[in-house]
């Protein structure tokens, strides 16, 4: 647990079969329920609306997978008086279809685009209020995690909140373990393991998201054993 190791995950392979992957899916929304993902962004998604006096804010998250974290997140808001226009991207359609299914079952309209961060990201042309991701950054080899914050950052002219794992040998027996209770998904017995010994540190997240440019970033340790990265554009001299 002193440095980062990264195997490649079975979600992320190309030949994972559709019933694996929708219940490895429906595994992890589990697991980011019992991990109140959505809870720990919901206090700062309220403040900037409460500061911008706003009641509709627009919302990208990017990595999202099914976008169990996205569409949470959404029904909290509402029930604070904030609606949320969600936009999510992946590079899954499988799993693009899955946020769909689940969209229209919860009655939150969802905007799916299909694309890769970093690399093959559609076109945005316009920023949003909010862009959010939760459990990429692990994903990426160290050099490719400045370029990822900085797109992040850019395509937000409000709030940028990435959630991710933190990494530790206390997280890794956490997440063994409650993995192999909450789903008999494989695949998430696999990854998920696997995803605490790729994480980072708090001090590697910070340092990486200077390398970004991210002036003003804060990193907060939230339960269980996870790091949330805050940052405000109007923080950064180069903001217009």
């Amino acid at each position: 647990m002193h440095s980062r190791r990264l195997v490649p995950e079975i979600m992320d392979g190309p030949d994972l079969p559709e019933s694996q992957h929708r219940r490895a899916l429906t595994g992890l929304g589990k697991i980011n329920r019992l991990s109140r993902t959505a809870q720990a962004l919901l206090a700062p998604v309220l403040e900037l609306a409460q500061t911008l006096g706003r009641r509709r804010l627009q919302l990208l998250d990017v990595a999202s997978g099914a976008a169990d974290v996205p569409l949470e997140l959404a029904l909290l808001t509402r029930r604070h008086g904030v609606d949320l226009d969600l936009t999510v991207l992946d590079k899954s359609a499988m799993a693009l279809a899955v946020a769909q299914e689940r969209s229209r079952r919860l009655g939150v309209e969802l905007r799916c685009l299909q694309g890769e961060v970093p690399g093959a990201a559609p076109a945005l042309t316009e920023p949003f209020d909010v862009v959010t991701c939760s459990l990429f950054l692990h994903h990426l080899p160290d050099g490719q995690v400045p370029g990822t914050l900085r797109w992040l950052g850019a395509h937000t002219r409000g709030l940028l909140l990435v959630s991710d794992l933190e990494r530790s040998r206390t997280a890794y027996l956490l997440t063994w373990i409650t993995v192999r209770l909450l789903t008999r998904s494989s695949v998430v017995h696999f990854d998920g393991p696997a995803s605490v010994a790729a994480a980072f540190t708090g001090t590697e997240l910070a340092q990486a998201a200077s390398e970004a440019g991210l002036e003003g970033a804060t990193i907060q340790r939230c339960w269980p054993k996870r790091l949330l990265l805050k940052w405000h554009p109007r923080m950064s001299p180069a903001a217009p």
